[in-house]
């Protein structure tokens, strides 16, 4: 597509639902570990989400930009025949 990894939310989802499922941790020591790894687990795949989102709004800022720049360069060639016009009959 355009180069920008995709993110498979119901993958990613599943992919949690199977590690709750699975045998829980036996001691408390083993528990923080889970937990730990799984808000790690979260937190990146929240800062890669938020990073293609990012790159998304800047990507579609640049569009809005250019198509301003265009629209802005139509209306003053659009002037600029008016008085190209304007002149051509004000000599005849």
């Amino acid at each position: 597509m355009d180069g920008r990894p995709t993110i498979d939310l119901h993958k990613n989802l599943q992919a949690t639902q199977q590690q709750l499922q699975q045998a829980p941790p036996a001691g408390t020591a083993d528990l923080a570990v889970f937990v730990q790894n799984l808000l790690q687990q979260m937190t990146d795949r929240f800062t890669t989400m938020s990073t293609n989102i990012l790159g998304r709004i800047d990507e579609l800022g640049a569009r809005i930009d250019d198509l301003e720049k265009q629209i802005e360069d139509m209306v003053q060639g659009s002037g600029e025949d008016e008085d190209v016009g304007r002149k051509d009959t004000a000599l005849q």
